[in-house]
């Protein structure tokens, strides 16, 4: 015990291994739980009747308990049963605990086990042959150390740490709001307006091949994209930032263009199609071969084409087979609702600003997930206390 009162505790003091097992019933229907990797919680599947589940015995679980899965322990495979939760079943993979609240809040132990340095402790502790036999088992859940505070101590960081989920939460609704207002502007926008043929609007092309030893140079002012740029924060609402820099001269070289700013981008191939990915180029740049791009003619507003690119399903349009492709052709000859030139203008600008908004709300988001991963670190480390006035602060 240490003078601001943190103890280094075993789990196997302050947990207990609950098992309530019983014998699957071949009529009846189950909801079996998993726990989702990264500590994002637990989940339902669907029910199943016994007749369709292999395991002849099942366990039930109780809400306020910590559960794990001892296969993903190394994924950050922790969470709490909640209320929801408190029906289904789980397998042995899953070892249930309840917890003595005296010492320890079940909200306190779900964000020790947040944290990703825990997931690396954890595996090193993991038994097995090969990875898909390792398991973390309940002997070292129980062994598992911890710095412990006070219970008072312990509230004042769940409580903290609570607050900043709930900004992070807010945020992301904002996200989601803006998302939504920008569907709504544009089928507002096409509403009872004829279709346009998709060659009308833009021209079609498609990206070059960037061989892998140019790749990640830095040479000139200009990005060469790859598909896997759409996934880079910075690129989430329109491509900035990409690991490849070249010259123009460099990029004509080797196949390549300078696509100019305002085309619209998507995946051309691959599992990317499926992801409904569209991007509009906030810069110019160059594309690898895995894009497709729609540059606008006279008369088409890039802001208003992204809007509209966004409500289209690029995994309807994609061919089917082992790898999900789209044809340029299948894009060329494809009808869109689209609005009057006039009214396409007055929507194009608001969508900008919104997507302004857009990326500003998501820089919000990511900042609090930041200081929520730091500040988590370093008050349950004890290397910064919470003061005692805190709950006078927030009350006030």
């Amino acid at each position: 015990m240490t003078s601001n009162g943190w103890a280094s505790v075993p789990l196997r003091e302050v947990a207990t291994q609950f098992v309530d097992r019983f014998d699957v019933q071949l009529g009846e229907s189950y909801v079996n739980l998993g726990v989702k990797w990264y500590a994002e919680g637990v989940f339902a599947r669907e029910p199943k009747l016994g007749s369709s589940i292999k395991a002849k015995n099942l366990y039930r679980v109780r809400p306020g308990q910590f559960i794990y899965n001892r296969m993903f322990a190394t994924e950050g495979s922790f969470a709490l049963v909640r209320d929801a939760h408190a029906d289904g079943v789980v397998s042995n993979e899953f070892p249930v605990f309840d917890l003595d609240r005296t010492r320890l809040l079940p909200d306190f132990l779900a964000l020790h086990f947040q944290q990703p340095a825990v997931w690396e402790r954890v595996a090193q502790e993991c038994v097995g042959t090969t990875k898909s036999r390792s398991r973390w088992k309940e002997d070292r859940f129980l062994a598992y150390e911890l710095p412990l505070p006070p219970l008072a101590e312990q509230h004042r960081i769940v409580d903290l740490i609570g607050s900043l989920d709930d900004a992070i939460m807010d945020a992301i609704s904002f996200e989601t709001a803006i998302v939504r207002l920008r569907s709504a502007l544009v089928s507002n926008a096409v509403h009872g307006q004829p279709l346009r043929l998709m060659s009308d609007l833009v021209e079609v092309s498609q990206g070059k091949s960037l061989p892998s030893r140019f790749q990640s140079i830095q040479t000139g002012n200009f990005p060469w994209f790859k598909i896997a740029d759409m996934t880079t924060p910075s690129n989430l609402d329109g491509y900035q930032v990409a690991a490849t820099y070249m010259t123009e001269e460099e990029i004509l070289q080797r196949g390549g263009r300078v696509v100019s700013v305002g085309s619209v981008v998507f995946p051309r191939v691959g599992a990317a199609v499926l992801t409904e990915k569209k991007r509009i180029m906030d810069v110019p740049g160059a594309l690898d071969e895995n894009h497709i791009i729609l540059s606008p003619k006279a008369g088409t507003h890039p802001e208003f084409l992204l809007g509209v690119m966004e409500g289209i399903r690029l995994s309807d349009l994609a061919q089917s087979g082992a790898v999900p492709s789209l044809n340029m052709g299948l894009i060329r000859r494809l009808e869109v609702p689209w609005a009057e030139e006039g009214k396409q203008e007055d929507v194009a600008a608001v969508l900008a600003s919104l997507r302004s908004t857009l990326t500003r709300a998501r820089n919000l988001a990511g900042d609090l997930r930041s200081l929520r991963r730091e500040l988590l670190s370093a008050l349950l480390s004890g290397a910064h206390r919470i003061p005692e006035t805190y709950g006078e602060l927030m009350g006030a």
